[in-house]
């Protein structure tokens, strides 16, 4: 888990020198537990570690392969690297360190661009071939790690993170209108191949970018698309395949030569992974690396639920105090982190309980993101399956009994309104376009910035055709409308505090598993998660097995918004030297802010994105070093 960087097309001086190392430094975060360089010519590339596998100076990058000449720089974790490196032995390799990353060169030696197909993890790696004069950038399936570039003039570079581009060529420093606009009005985020800045282009999940330096030209193509056959299993046999595949989704992010924790909720995706961790023979080393976010003076954290599961097991539970006082200034800091806004306010305590683990010397820590777009967690889910099920009724009083049971649990979870207002906007899609009108940013947008933009989505992949209705909401929000925003504020959190967040539930088995079932699985008897559920009640859990209070991660931050007369937001937002007043009416912003005392929830989570938009663009230009 580290920062890599690259920069082709310049020979490197006294000055140009000087602004690469600036360009590295500026993601010294990501890892501070060394760098390190290569060049060749006009091909630059560099490094910054944070030690997690092999800690020794043999995993040092940019590794050289001394048979094939190709350099590679990594971010990330080949959670299989165990058996490939077997594989690769048989084969005739020998090895120089214990390292994923020398595992990863090896198999590009080997096999080629084939490798990709065998690869389980999360990486983000370039490969520069000297034989062939091209660079290979790849990004996983999902994008768990991200992966930036530019090509202007001729010039190309990659990295980690777009601050460190923006070192190499200032011009790149420009808003992208567009994909501000998708963001304000939309909620898009990180759902296409453009960053928040105009010229910097971000490498899709599952994508591998080829660089021809001869050429100066690019060339991309996927390796990686989702299941499209379905697979005939009945409710037993798909709980049993789940559970083999998420235990072991667990057990090799438990692969590491510094200490693992959890992030525990008390939600079923965090506790499920706490029974999974139970079941290994070292169990006893996780005993103190429990880590939940409570809220001091404020209240809505579920530390109840976390203490719940980690007593069930005798463990220690380290409460993480997130307090309001400490908001503002961590805000600042997490912007710069994830360069561009966010639209959760969880990546507050998300940070502090980062801070904390990497204080404490647990510098990788688990979570539970990605759990609720492929097994059923969201109200949308619940909401397509009953409207599915009203298309079956008939006059068969099988089905109305069915759908009443169905729409009864969908209620205790949900509640019966939202679950309600959830189906309409569901069958009828339009009327979220009007909701987002009279209640959301959009409503409220300039009409100078408006003439600036293009009022149209992000371009949506092709969705597999034997996909039922709650089956391609879940591929929607799985590979455009959800994840990839809650994924990139998951990494660059942690990797501002250079702590590495491991996700099971990301696991691309999992996933091809997930897609691969019927919904009438994933929410067998109407209830959500039930694989989830299923694995909770057989492995010590029961309690919270039935929980169907879906909180997600609460926060108290909606409240602090509105606390003096909302201070914050008229100080931020209001004021003369307001940034958002470039792309919002002032008037807009007062009627948000009033329909948020009203409780209008959409109205306080459009404000969490001015705020945050606000912030970010403040930040613009500045220096930063992240949280360690």
């Amino acid at each position: 888990m580290c920062a890599i960087l690259g920069w082709v097309g310049v020979n490197l001086n006294t000055s140009s020198l000087n602004i690469f190392s600036k360009a590295l430094d500026s993601m010294k975060h990501r890892g501070p537990d060394g760098d390190g360089f290569y060049s060749d010519g006009s091909v630059n590339i560099a490094h910054a570690r944070l030690s997690i596998i092999d800690l020794s100076d043999d995993g040092k990058q940019p590794m050289r392969d001394d048979r094939t000449g190709c350099v590679l720089v990594f971010n990330g974790e080949i959670y299989n690297y165990i058996e490939l490196r077997n594989d690769l032995i048989k084969l005739g390799h020998q090895f120089k360190s214990q390292s994923d990353t020398e595992v990863l060169l090896k198999a590009w030696g080997e096999w080629g661009e084939l490798c990709l197909g065998k690869l389980n993890g999360m990486f983000a790696f370039s490969i520069y071939d000297p034989k062939v004069k091209k660079i290979f950038c790849v990004r996983d399936r999902f994008g768990v790690k991200p992966l930036y570039y530019f090509l202007k003039n001729q010039e190309f570079g990659f990295a980690s993170e777009p601050k460190a581009l923006l070192q190499l060529n200032k011009a790149l420093e420009i808003v992208n209108d567009q994909v501000l606009f998708q963001f304000l009005a939309l909620g898009r985020l990180h759902a296409s191949s453009n960053s928040f800045y105009e010229n910097v282009k971000v490498l899709q999940p599952g994508q591998q970018l080829i660089y021809d330096i001869e050429k100066n030209s690019i060339s991309i193509k996927s390796y990686w698309t989702y299941p499209t056959n379905l697979l005939d299993l009945n409710a037993n046999e798909a709980y049993e395949k789940f559970e083999e595949l998420f235990d072991d989704a667990v057990k090799i992010r438990m692969r590491s030569d510094v200490p693992v924790g959890l992030s525990l909720s008390g939600g079923l995706d965090s506790s499920a992974i706490l029974c999974s961790i139970a079941k290994l023979s070292n169990f006893s080393d996780y005993s103190n690396h429990l880590f939940t976010s409570v809220y001091g003076e404020s209240s809505g954290d579920e530390s109840a639920w976390a203490r719940c599961a980690s007593d069930r097991f005798n463990l220690a539970l380290h409460e993480v105090t997130a307090l309001k006082k400490d908001w503002i200034p961590s805000l600042s800091r997490i912007v710069q982190c994830m360069d561009g806004p966010g639209y959760s306010p969880a990546v507050f305590p998300l940070w502090q309980l980062l801070k904390y683990s990497r204080s404490t010397g647990v510098k990788v820590v688990l979570d539970g993101q990605g759990a609720d777009e492929i097994f059923g967690g969201y109200a949308q889910y619940s909401a397509d399956f009953l409207i599915d099920l009203i298309f079956k009724l008939g006059t068969t009083p099988k089905n109305y009994s069915q759908f009443f049971e169905y729409l009864r649990e969908a209620s205790a979870t949900h509640g019966t309104k939202n679950i309600s207002l959830f189906m309409l906007r569901e069958s009828m899609p339009f009327l979220l376009s009007i909701y987002r009108k009279k209640n959301g940013i959009s409503g409220i947008l300039n009409k100078d910035f408006l003439s600036k933009v293009t009022p149209r989505d992000v371009d949506f992949p092709a969705v597999p055709p034997n996909y039922d209705r709650t089956s391609r909401r879940m591929f929607f929000d799985h590979s455009v409308a959800i994840l990839p925003g809650l994924l990139q504020y998951g990494d660059a959190v942690g990797m501002g505090n250079g702590v590495e967040c491991r996700n099971p539930f990301m696991d691309f088995r999992l996933v091809n598993f997930a897609f691969q079932l019927g919904t009438n699985i994933k929410m067998f008897g109407g209830k959500t998660k039930w694989l989830i559920r299923q694995y909770l009640r057989k492995n010590g859990l029961p309690l919270i097995a039935e929980r169907r209070d879906k909180k997600g991660y609460p926060t108290p931050i909606y409240e602090w918004m509105l606390e003096n007369d909302a201070e914050i937001l008229r100080d931020y937002l209001l004021s003369s030297n307001s940034k958002m007043q470039d792309y919002c009416s002032a008037i807009g912003i007062v009627k948000l802010i009033n329909n948020h005392k009203r409780g209008n929830f959409s109205a306080g989570n459009a404000l969490y994105r001015l705020i945050s938009t606000e912030f970010w663009l403040r930040s613009i230009g500045s220096d930063f070093q992240g949280g360690i």
